[in-house]
């Protein structure tokens, strides 16, 4: 019971982590866009770097890069217009996930469990 449990843990961990990195090497994610009171709001499910918008040009480089790794990036931000009201984004749950978090995360993963193994 308890081998099971861990190779169907580690099946859903490795297939969330690679879920996560190919979501944003594809750009794959469906969006919503919402107008409430003169606001614009974009919500991405998954990932903002979707090839129909051009998300480092709108959101700018500094916000996408300089915020750390996964789980403390900046997952919401304002785009500010200089004629319209600004755009607020929801970057999507996999917003960032790049090469260094995958390898990093891949490496956890393959730690915890030759750790688990070992024990």
């Amino acid at each position: 019971m308890r081998n099971t449990l861990c190779i169907r843990l580690a099946l859903i961990l490795i297939g969330l982590n690679s879920v996560a990195f190919m979501v944003n090497c594809c750009g794959i994610s469906p969006r919503f866009d919402f107008q409430k009171n003169h606001n614009c709001f974009e919500f991405f499910l998954l990932t903002d770097t979707s090839q129909e918008s051009p998300a480092l040009t709108e959101v700018g480089h500094h916000e996408q890069e300089l915020d750390g790794f996964w789980p403390f990036e900046n997952f919401y931000v304002e785009i500010p217009a200089e004629n319209a009201p600004a755009t607020h984004r929801f970057r999507g749950l996999f917003a960032g996930f790049e090469v260094g978090e995958f390898v990093f995360y891949s490496l956890m993963i393959a730690a915890v469990f030759v750790f688990l193994k070992l024990w």
